[in-house]
């Protein structure tokens, strides 16, 4: 069966069944890795750019809506959410979450067009948290420890299906 997320929607789905499994306190240690390493960085930035362009390029961007879509139903069917006293407002980490697994989600969804090295900046924040060999279950590790503190010029990666993106 085809995916409804394109040619890497294998991994969009298996990261979002991750995301959906998350705690609160799990989405804290991904906000925290960010503003410890990649927020200030040029690099995040220039990868932000890269993914919409790849997403263009892709012809991706319906796609693109509907996985977003996804993103807002796993945050706000998380357990965690639901617990809220009503009225609670949302916390500024929730809230970078939700965009760091935005941005992290789209950049799996156009994987298969997009350097190595853009993925490994905007999925870096989760790389502890759902590693990418982790999605591609049992295939070739796909990123290097460290890769994404490293500066772009000298990260190098495999991709998810193994092909090696210096």
């Amino acid at each position: 069966m085809t995916s409804p997320y394109g040619p890497s929607g294998r991994f969009v789905e298996r990261f979002l069944d991750r995301l959906a499994q998350f705690r609160l306190e799990d989405f804290e240690a991904v906000v925290r890795r960010w503003r410890a390493t990649l927020r200030d960085s040029d690099a995040w930035y220039a990868a932000e750019d890269a993914v919409g362009d790849a997403v263009a390029r892709a012809r991706r961007d319906g796609v693109m809506w509907t996985v977003q879509d996804r993103i807002y139903e796993v945050f706000r069917g998380s357990t965690w959410y639901e617990q809220r006293p009503p009225g609670t407002p949302v916390a500024p980490s929730e809230m970078a979450a939700q965009y760091l697994a935005t941005t992290a989600v789209v950049a799996l969804l156009v994987a298969d067009v997009l350097p190595g090295v853009v993925l490994g900046v905007l999925y870096a924040p989760f790389r502890d948290a759902i590693p990418l060999a982790e999605l591609a279950l049992g295939g070739t590790v796909a990123l290097e420890p460290g890769v994404a503190d490293r500066p772009p010029g000298e990260q190098a990666r495999e991709d998810l299906d193994g092909r090696a993106w210096h």
